[in-house]
């Protein structure tokens, strides 16, 4: 199943993947999600991008937010568009 988000400042992944307000992410809620890949979580209350890196604890690398439980998933972004002036 394919979904879409419009992605608002509090989702941002900050810089380091280019997904900044007013992206347009495509995501997937079937996908298993793999080492490395962008997903969606609602660990905070509210939607947010996070990268996903099995095993480890959930928190900030740097400017990126890492999740590590695949459980925790809403879905897995597939591709983003980026609308820029």
């Amino acid at each position: 199943e394919i979904c879409a988000c419009l992605v608002g400042s509090e989702m941002c992944i900050r810089d380091s993947y280019g997904i900044c307000s007013g992206s347009y992410l495509y995501c997937c809620k079937t996908l298993i999600p793999q080492a490395g890949d962008l997903v969606i979580s609602y660990l905070g209350g509210g939607p947010a991008v996070y990268l996903f890196r099995p095993g480890a604890e959930n928190g900030m690398d740097g400017r990126k937010r890492i999740i590590g439980n695949a459980e925790q998933i809403y879905a897995v972004v597939v591709g983003a568009f980026n609308f820029y002036r």
